[in-house]
């Protein structure tokens, strides 16, 4: 499945790669990928959760640089 909106960046093109089966959600802006962190967090940690899991990820490494 491929989409394309625009933005006052450009042209962005999205679209779904697998992962041994597991779907991560993708991008082009520019000519520059993106990919869902949130996917490939469910996928590398199992996380029922994985939106709270890169929120509770986040806080950590802010405390940890601000130390």
């Amino acid at each position: 499945m491929n989409n394309k909106s625009n933005t006052e960046e450009g042209t962005i093109s999205t679209s779904v790669a697998l992962f041994d089966s597991d779907r991560i959600r993708k991008g082009i802006l520019n000519g520059k990928w993106y990919f869902s962190i949130i996917d490939i967090v469910q996928i590398l940690t199992g996380s029922t959760v994985p939106k709270r899991y890169w929120s509770d990820l986040k806080i950590k490494i802010n405390n940890l640089a601000a130390s």
